[in-house]
């Protein structure tokens, strides 16, 4: 079920203490809802999570920092992934899994 990010990103202003944690919890758990997520949603988002990291208290402001470095992340590595090529970084063959031993001698 598909999370509206709308919806969230008013929880995380909403006036209630409690509610605005939940909001920022769960929008530490979403990774592909961020990434298909309309720009100017995020762009709102953003803005209000870093109003919130400047003025919130207490576990708001904890969690609002957090959410900004995820965003951050789940978008560097979607651009990463669409820019990488079909095959991988590594098209060649797979190595062979070398024994803690091997690696100890080398």
């Amino acid at each position: 079920m598909p999370i509206d990010l709308k919806k969230l990103a008013q929880d995380v202003v909403h006036k209630d203490v409690e509610l605005q944690v939940l909001a920022l919890q769960t929008l530490l758990r979403i990774e592909e809802d961020l990434v298909e997520a309309a720009p100017e949603v995020l762009v709102g988002l953003r803005g209000d999570l870093t109003k919130l990291a400047a003025q919130g208290a207490g576990d708001s402001r904890f969690f609002a920092r957090q959410c900004l470095d995820h965003i951050d992340r789940v978008r560097a590595r979607a651009k990463r992934d669409a820019m990488a090529p079909p095959g991988g970084p590594a098209a060649g063959p797979p190595e062979a899994p070398v024994s803690r031993l091997t690696q100890r001698l080398r």
